[in-house]
């Protein structure tokens, strides 16, 4: 068997340790200085929403009937009541994008309901969270929410940092009136 070179001499060519450390520092600034004078982008994204009505039952973990405790499991559980369960929530998903943990801030949660002129708002103080990609649930529960049939008209959830600067919001279709210029 013979072995055939990809090379005319059949030498592999050696490039000298200089040059090779050039391309190599030339390489990395082509790679890094892109990224380094790019505009910012938010520390944090909401990814989704999830608006629904959940019974005291459907938060019930087999660990609570042990320790009688409530078990968030990998979600933080925000309540406008925090002794009643039973309400309505809005599952956010968010992404953080600059560092693995979620610091101390507020979410401003604010509904419009059907019987109602004015809006409601809501205002929950979040914990660190030391995931990425935490699933918060915001909740109107107690007698801050009225009935399990009866749903917003609209709603608008937004998340600020410890300094109250605003990280993301997200709002439902119902929110905002249409612009004149876009009919």
């Amino acid at each position: 068997m013979t072995y055939t070179s990809a090379f005319p001499s059949g030498k592999i060519p050696l490039i000298p340790f200089p040059r090779a450390l050039k391309m190599t520092a030339f390489g990395l600034l082509g790679s890094v200085l892109p990224t380094a004078f790019a505009p910012e982008s938010a520390a944090a994204e909401i990814v989704r929403v999830i608006p629904e009505f959940r019974a005291e039952e459907s938060f019930h973990r087999i660990s609570e009937y042990f320790t009688g405790r409530e078990n968030p499991g990998r979600r933080a559980i925000l309540r406008s009541d925090p002794d009643i369960r039973e309400g309505f929530y809005l599952k956010v998903r968010l992404r953080r994008t600059d560092r693995e943990t979620f610091p101390e801030g507020t979410a401003i949660l604010e509904v419009a309901m059907p019987d109602e002129q004015r809006t409601r708002e809501y205002e929950y103080a979040l914990d660190t969270v030391t995931r990425r990609r935490p699933l918060i649930m915001t909740g109107i529960t107690g007698d801050d929410w009225p009935a399990e049939l009866e749903r917003p008209l609209a709603w608008k959830i937004s998340f600020f940092d410890p300094d109250g600067d605003l990280l993301d919001s997200e709002q439902s279709f119902l929110w905002a009136m249409p612009d004149d210029e876009q009919e």
